[in-house]
């Protein structure tokens, strides 16, 4: 798993974090995804509506 983290507030507990040295990722090789639009018009709504 992981994320980002933008703000937090911890009132109680412990907060622990590391470093990712290398990240491997196995994309999909098929023509949907290597045709797919990277560069659509509401990219920041469709990144902000899986991300919330």
């Amino acid at each position: 798993g992981g994320g980002h983290l933008l703000d937090y507030q911890l009132d109680h507990g412990v907060l622990t974090f590391g470093e990712i040295h290398k990240l491997m990722i196995d994309l999909p090789a098929d023509s949907a995804f290597l045709q797919a639009n990277l560069h659509p018009d509401n990219l920041d709504a469709a990144i902000r509506s899986v991300e919330s």
